[in-house]
């Protein structure tokens, strides 16, 4: 499967396209089970395009700590 079809992409995708500034994984539901949007979430967080600023909470902008 291509990049382009991954979960972690259409996540990322959707982020890209809503107005909002902070997602939780209940967002990204419709996309697939609970477990699934964790793990993409998880995965997004670690290579560091996204930031977890709590359990199921991420913002879509840089935190300046």
């Amino acid at each position: 499967m291509s990049r382009y079809g991954s979960l972690e992409y259409k996540i990322m995708a959707r982020m890209a396209r809503k107005k909002c500034s902070v997602f939780v994984r209940e967002d990204f539901k419709d996309l697939s089970d609970y477990d699934q949007v964790g793990h993409a979430l998880r995965n997004i967080a670690k290579n560091g395009r996204l930031i977890r600023v709590g359990y199921g909470v991420y913002p879509d902008f840089p935190i300046i700590l």
